[in-house]
């Protein structure tokens, strides 16, 4: 059997990579949080990070609870991270996370460690390291041979952990029953939160669908105005096709001498034929730019339209604005109900 570490080697090693430890963690909070922040994690506190002491390295070893042989970097937990999570849910989804971005060794629930009878709350841990990938960033260069542990928990399991040195028995058997009792209850409270804030979310999230479903079906009843007009055609037209010269005004009366009157009416028609006036639009659009420069306009189905409202956008060519789709779509239901 190898020789392990010695105290005096441990120092050195450690006061030589102290820094680059310090650096490795800092940046790699910085990137977790990002990550978590763009997926709309909601953490308990910003995620925690720490390298571990000289001194409890040194005790792990002379007490042999972990021996290094050859580096302290064999340590898995030298540097050490917590993200702590308002929701439950949430766990799962960071896990995959971590294991997206990281190079994930081993997984494990602290829970799966304690028998029947022990007290516990889970705490999911993983070992990882930086992807190779990672490696190709000038900041994460000199961090390819380093591990870290990242604990992700609920906060009512971390207030579980964090209060454990109070109630800590060397034996399960040697707990007073009525500690047993309590220690019981505080479990079953701090479950029960999680349990609480899961449901509550999803009343939350129920409430909103049923508002949400009831704004729209009183939007869709609405009679139909300038203001709500405005709102139909930006949300279901081309943004590209909208001018500054539309003539709303115009446009509902129009509407409401053929019997359109309220929202649902308008949007059920725009979605049915949408489709076939941006298709016609296009071929119009094509036909002026193959046209003959010296002709001011291009003939389609006996229909003379002219070139110089051929309007070139970062997005597309367009012909028509969105009083003009409209139109176009209005034109296209007739023909339709006709045939």
């Amino acid at each position: 059997m190898s020789k392990k570490l010695t105290e005096i080697e441990i120092n050195s090693e450690y006061n030589s990579i102290k820094d680059s430890l310090m650096q490795f963690k800092d940046e790699l909070i910085k990137s977790i949080s990002k990550v978590l922040e763009e997926s709309d994690i909601q953490l308990g506190f910003p995620i925690l990070g720490r390298v571990k002491t000289l001194e409890s390295i040194i005790k792990k070893q002379v007490e042999e609870l972990f021996i290094m042989r050859k580096t302290i970097k064999e340590m898995q937990d030298l540097v050490g991270f917590r993200i702590v999570l308002l929701f439950n849910r949430d766990i799962e989804k960071v896990i995959e996370i971590i294991k997206t971005n990281l190079d994930v060794l081993r997984t494990y629930n602290t829970q799966d460690r304690l028998q029947d009878d022990q007290f516990g709350y889970s705490s999911i841990h993983c070992i990882a390291r930086l992807k190779k990938a990672w490696l190709e960033v000038p900041m994460f260069k000199d961090f390819g041979d380093f591990i870290c542990e990242i604990q992700v928990r609920t906060l009512s399991q971390h207030t579980w952990a964090a209060s454990t040195y109070l109630i800590e028995y060397k034996e399960t058997a040697l707990i007073p029953k009525p500690l047993k009792r309590s220690i019981s209850r505080l479990s079953a409270l701090l479950e029960t939160v999680d349990l609480e804030f899961e449901r509550l979310l999803l009343e939350k999230q129920h409430f909103q669908k049923l508002q949400e479903e009831s704004l729209h079906d009183n939007y869709l009843k609405e009679i139909l105005n300038q203001e709500n007009l405005i709102k139909i055609l930006d949300k279901h037209l081309p943004e590209q096709n909208k001018s500054g010269t539309e003539n709303y005004i115009k446009a509902i009366e129009g509407l409401t001498r053929i019997g359109i009157t309220t929202v649902s009416q308008l949007v059920e028609i725009i979605e049915k034929y949408k489709d076939a006036a941006l298709d016609f639009e296009t071929s119009i659009c094509a036909e002026i730019i193959k046209s003959n420069s010296d002709v001011e306009y291009v003939t389609i189905n006996d229909i003379k339209y002219l070139k110089n409202k051929l309007e070139k956008t970062d997005f597309g060519n367009t012909y028509y604005n969105h009083i003009g789709l409209l139109t176009l779509i209005l034109k296209l239901q007739k023909e339709d109900q006709v045939n």
